[in-house]
């Protein structure tokens, strides 16, 4: 097998590297595992040092925690709940190598319909939030969280634990890529503990100004967070991941009636074992409902264990999020099998789609069927009509011999224009146009406030969710398989862009936006504490397109008056003069028959689908020089307006009588609008 192998202690883990070793032995109550995932933990780095409190005699393979297939069971004649071939997560020391062998106590079935690759980074982090919240802190529906570090790999865990469970939560880190990470992961607000006043800004999020119930703290901020907790709250200490060991004054807990608790989930086995199992019962219900879900790192790919020394480099640097999983290259030939598989399964469910009466079928169905017919039916008459034979079948139910994977598994024709997705799937390229959604709860690009928007494709210019997997993913044109099929199919492939060109005006139903938001920003008072420095700053949304936007409604935070803003007309923007970091929100909603192609679009408030988007922005005043900063979303939008040769005049006049009628129906009054 290959793995990593210390053989003395590194300064860091650019030390690592990849060797050949000894097949594992098991022990007689061990499984031996094939590893498909593993996941990296701040205590890998500590141990490949000589720091880490539990030091295995040299030398040893690094890395703990993974998931993968059993590959043989222990030999001793106990009963066993696994069996080979059954998917596992777990942790045993030698996390960083193809294969490890592990006791049944250190292992978990992945839940059901879970990757590997999901279920990587569960054992150490979710038991711990779990443990914490609910065991030693009693969490309950209605108490007031707030959990620090929230974009780290136990801080996600517990903002999710928390919300399936009723509490409202506050999330705290130190970049606004990060409070947007846990605002995508169910954090209700966010505040960057940059900012010297974030106590105070936490009690003002609470209801009265009474503080949270619970602190959740990875870091070290137990003494501040006295400063907002409720009466009777519970501090959870769970490490110090800040460095120092933090020491408080006592008296604070007697003032408040605080409880202070800590968290040892490794200790639980040998204490009170009977704990574990129940931990993990009750984590098993939210991993199968999907209210709790894998926390994994991707804004990169790490693939092989060659990336594994990379990958923690990014970690103690702090510059990840979440879990960082590293995949194995050793099973990548049974990945592709089971995507053959998949593909396969809905290449058949679709052809039976295609022979069921047209009345059963929706539109897109009877479309893709009557096309792929009729090619099949032009094609061979031309061929009829070239030989001077009658003996060639022209029926409409012929069908061409077209090879299963030159179809589109969209369209269910052949491959025309393909693109190749980074999972590893072919489509059309309007196919991937119109039907891959775009998220915006993946990263957006921060760049300059003077950047200029550029045109994109629709298809090949963003990151989107692929039609197939729902992986969020990019594509590419694929020239040599465009090549390949002109080269074998050149008749169809032929009609195929006759096809596309009279089906012009239907993809051009798929049009492309850039959307950015952000704040410019003006220090017109600056003070020795940064906290005490008075900004004047600028929110916007900065479409690309002006003339699909309806209306945009920022919402600031609670504490200003009035909260909510409505921009009817560009420029969509407002200017405050204050201090601090916090999360403002905007509602982008697009004029009647237009609609998002995205899973996060909401129906806006008159009922219009997919009519709304909601995008998040964290005042950024230190970006590029102090200048401020703007984020880059690169969307899509439908338009089923359906009717052309609109009347601009009569459209703007149309649009009008409508803002002014919701605004009445919202606020009971009408205001014209600011002119131009």
């Amino acid at each position: 097998m290959r793995g990593i192998q210390v053989k003395q202690y590194v300064s860091g883990p650019l030390d690592l590297a990849v060797s050949d070793l000894p097949e594992p032995t098991p022990g007689p109550d061990q499984y031996t595992i094939a590893i498909h995932a593993t996941a990296t933990n701040f205590f890998d780095l500590l141990q490949i040092r000589g720091k880490y409190q539990h030091q295995p005699p040299l030398p040893w393979i690094s890395g703990s925690e993974f998931s993968g297939v059993i590959l043989a069971v222990p030999s001793s004649g106990k009963s066993r709940k696994f069996k080979v071939g059954d998917k596992v997560f777990g942790a045993a020391q030698g996390g960083y190598a193809t294969k490890v062998c592990a006791r049944e106590e250190q292992l978990r079935p992945v839940p059901k319909g879970w990757s590997c690759f999901e279920a990587a980074g569960l054992f150490v982090t979710m038991p711990t939030s779990y443990a914490g919240l609910v065991t030693r802190c009693n969490l309950k529906a209605g108490d007031w969280v707030l959990v620090h570090a929230a974009a780290g790999g136990v801080g996600l865990a517990a903002v999710q634990i928390a919300k399936a469970l009723g509490a409202t939560v506050i999330a705290t880190a130190g970049t606004a890529h990060k409070l947007s990470i846990a605002k995508r992961f169910g954090a209700d607000y966010t505040v960057d503990y940059r900012d010297d006043s974030w106590p105070l800004r936490v009690k003002e999020l609470t209801p009265n100004k009474r503080g949270v119930d619970i602190v959740y703290d990875p870091v070290g901020l137990i003494d501040k967070s006295t400063k907002c907790i409720a009466w009777n709250g519970r501090l959870l200490v769970i490490g110090f991941a800040g460095g120092p060991i933090e020491k408080m004054a006592t008296n604070k807990i007697l003032l408040k009636n605080i409880s202070v608790v800590g968290l040892h989930w490794g200790a639980y086995a040998l204490n009170e074992p009977q704990k574990i199992g129940e931990v993990w019962d009750d984590l098993f219900k939210l991993f199968e409902s999907r209210k709790v879900v894998g926390t994994n790192y991707t804004d990169r790919e790490y693939v092989g264990l060659e990336t594994v020394p990379e990958a923690l480099k990014a970690l103690g640097e702090r510059d990840t999020w979440g879990k960082v999983v590293v995949k194995s290259t050793e099973h990548q030939q049974g990945k592709h099998l089971g995507s053959h598989i998949l593909n396969q399964h809905i290449a058949n469910v679709t052809r039976l789609l295609c022979r069921l009466p047209s009345c059963l079928l929706s539109m897109p169905g009877r479309r893709a069927a009557h096309r792929s017919r009729e090619i099949a039916t032009r094609r061979r008459r031309r061929e009829t009509e070239q030989s001077g034979s009658s003996s060639v079948d022209v029926s409409p139910n012929a069908e061409d011999a077209i090879a299963e994977d030159d179809l589109c598994p969209v369209c269910r024709l052949l491959l025309f224009q393909p693109v190749t997705t980074g999972c590893n799937h072919s489509l059309c390229r309007t196919c991937m146009a119109r039907w891959a959604e775009v998220s915006i709860s993946a990263p957006m690009t921060i760049v300059r406030v003077d950047e200029e928007p550029q045109d994109f494709d629709a298809a090949t210019g963003l990151e989107a969710r692929c039609p197939m997997c729902r992986t969020y993913t990019t594509a590419s044109l694929d020239h040599p398989l465009a090549d390949r099929l002109q080269s074998t199919y050149p008749a169809v492939y032929g009609e195929r862009g006759s096809e596309e060109a009279d089906d012009g005006d239907q993809h051009d139903s798929i049009q492309t936006i850039t959307v950015y938001i952000g704040n410019s920003h003006e220090l017109i008072q600056p003070a020795e504490q940064e906290s005490h420095n008075i900004h004047r700053w600028t929110f916007f949304v900065r479409p690309s397109r002006n003339d699909i936007i309806d209306e945009v409604q920022i919402f600031l935070h609670p504490t200003f008056r009035p909260s909510r803003i409505i921009r009817q007309r560009p420029p969509y923007e407002l200017s405050r003069i204050g201090w601090g970091y916090f999360t403002i929100v905007a509602g982008v909603i697009l004029k009647p028959g237009y609609s998002w192609v995205s899973s996060d679009a909401e129906d806006s408030r008159d009922g219009a689908p997919k009519g709304m988007l909601r995008l998040d922005w964290t005042l950024d005043f230190t970006s590029f020089g102090g200048t401020g900063a703007k984020g880059r979303h690169r969307l899509k939008v439908k338009n089923e307006r359906g009717w052309a040769d609109v009347d601009e005049e009569a459209e703007r006049d149309e649009a009008e009588w409508s803002r002014t009628v919701r605004q009445i129906q919202r606020d009971g009054r009408w205001e014209p609008p600011p002119e131009d």
